[in-house]
């Protein structure tokens, strides 16, 4: 009797509309507290930024140790824009920019979920609450990928407004978003492409296996997408910022380096919550068989399951593409008569609850890491070498907070920079992964006399951790609980 009078209260709760927008802050503040800590990707994305405001845009590796690699920086307006904010507000700026980002994101969602479900507001509030809990941990952090979603969810508003409206004008926006995305983060700019392929086959009237097209006019928005297309090459690299995706995915050893470019696991909460969260929503699909899923929303739903199944980081791209289908799948369902709230009563409560989060934020904004693991390690180097003199040899993990400094390392987290395929000079890459996984003794000798490295930073999972221990020839210099720094013995320098 307890449980069934809960439940029909719950049913019977009229919550004011003020609270559901209110609960859309809890996505930022998780987004907030997660950009507290700056990860890898984002320190070379700020020294590439800085590069480019100082000299320009490169088009030979400047970072590393290595010399003349062809180089193509494809998120080198991302990575400016993040330099700006970095040089200005310092890392609390960068978490405060990406949570500006997601707050307008979840605006555009909101307004998309809308559009699509005939003005459900509840049902849109509750899928962009959905979408801001899953994107905030782990997706919108201060990479060029926050750009990109932004630029998705403006590509399926114009797309939804021109089939709904029946009005040209939507389809303007679709050459500058194609520019904006080439620009920004140029080697996910196929995901425009990919999502604009269901609308186009949606365009024509047939019917297949039970799913029936919307059959729309075919010639503006085909003439859309050929512009689009055209404008992608309107990029500081030409047709090379193009080709990036399908070079960099070429690597076999790749997805044993990145682990978000492995499938998700059910061995990690992450992988969980991806197969759980795929389960869920096909069963919301399918769970009325009489009611017909529109053409361009299954194939958009098929295609991001398969990217989400295949990569940990494509689970993005599903979130977008899927989620705000079921607004339209859903809008006769879900609707919620908003609780009339005495004026009064509303002023107090949003008050209330705007001191309740702002509070929050100050009390996550303490949080922020102003010191980095790497940073003993790098005050020993600034104290007692010259950075233009050493020849340095860090992990992959640790060559950007290297690169950040001032330094020149061996490698660092951008990893098809590496591949000869990219650079046209040698796989550095494909050497990291054999001294990393399969190279014996000997042949890391033969790596370390090759390079001869002035200075060896090694952390605990590096092979040479351990060789380095047992090797005379090497000296230890510094170590700190994470890290060790050795150089070769002095006679070996004569």
């Amino acid at each position: 009797m307890f449980l069934k009078r809960i439940v029909r209260l719950l049913k019977e709760y009229r919550p004011p509309k003020f609270f559901f927008f209110f609960c859309l802050l809890l996505p930022l503040l998780l987004c907030f507290k997660v950009n507290m800590k700056l990860d890898n990707d984002s320190w070379f994305l700020i020294r590439s930024g800085r590069y480019v405001l100082e000299q320009g845009i490169p088009y030979i590796e400047p970072f590393t140790m290595h010399q003349n690699f062809d180089f193509v920086m494809q998120q080198w307006l991302g990575s400016t824009i993040f330099a700006l904010i970095y040089n200005h507000f310092g890392a609390l700026g960068v978490a405060v920019f990406v949570t500006l980002l997601e707050a307008l994101f979840l605006f555009l969602f909101y307004r998309l979920c809308k559009l699509v479900s005939n003005q459900n507001s509840s049902l849109s509030m509750n899928l962009t609450f959905v979408i801001g809990i899953l994107m905030s941990n782990g997706f919108f952090v201060a990479r060029p990928q926050i750009f990109s979603f932004i630029i998705y969810v403006l590509l399926f508003y114009c797309l939804e407004s021109y089939i709904r409206k029946k009005k040209i004008r939507y389809l303007f926006a679709l050459p500058v978003l194609s520019f904006l995305e080439i620009n920004l983060h140029g080697s996910i700019w196929w995901m425009l492409i990919c999502f604009m392929i269901p609308y186009l086959i949606d365009s024509f009237s047939f019917s297949l296996f039970g799913f029936h097209t919307e059959g729309y006019r075919k010639k503006p928005l085909f003439l859309a997408f050929f512009s689009m297309i055209f404008v992608a090459f309107l990029n500081p690299y030409g047709t090379s910022m193009l080709t990036y995706l399908f070079i960099a995915y070429t690597c076999p050893y790749l997805h044993n380096m990145i682990v978000e470019m492995n499938p998700p696991t059910v061995k990690t909460v992450s992988g969980i919550l991806t197969y759980a969260t795929i389960l869920i929503v096909l069963l919301l699909y399918f769970q009325n068989k009489k009611k017909p899923i529109k053409m361009r929303y299954f194939l958009l739903l098929i295609g991001t399951v398969l990217l989400a199944l295949t990569a940990r980081r494509s689970f993005s791209f599903f979130l977008i593409a899927s989620l705000f289908p079921l607004a339209d799948y859903f809008k006769e369902k879900g609707k919620i008569k908003f609780a009339s709230f005495p004026k009064k009563g509303k002023i107090i409560s949003i008050a209330t609850l705007s001191v309740v989060f702002l509070f929050s934020f100050f009390v996550v904004s303490r949080q922020l890491e102003k010191t980095h693991s790497l940073d003993g390690a790098v005050n020993y180097l600034n104290q007692n070498t010259q950075k233009d003199d050493i020849v340095l040899y860090t992990h992959f993990d640790d060559g950007s907070y290297l690169e950040f400094q001032g330094y020149h390392p061996y490698i660092d987290p951008r990893a098809e920079v590496f591949l000869k395929e990219m650079n046209h000079q040698y796989d550095v890459l494909g050497e990291f992964y054999r001294l990393q996984y399969i190279d014996q003794e000997e042949e890391i000798k033969d790596f370390l006399n090759h390079y001869s490295f002035t200075h060896i930073l090694v952390q605990e999972k590096d092979v040479l951790w351990d060789y380095l221990e047992k090797d005379s020839s090497y000296q230890l210099v510094y170590q700190d609980e994470k890290y060790k720094i050795y150089t070769p013995k002095e006679d070996l320098l004569l």
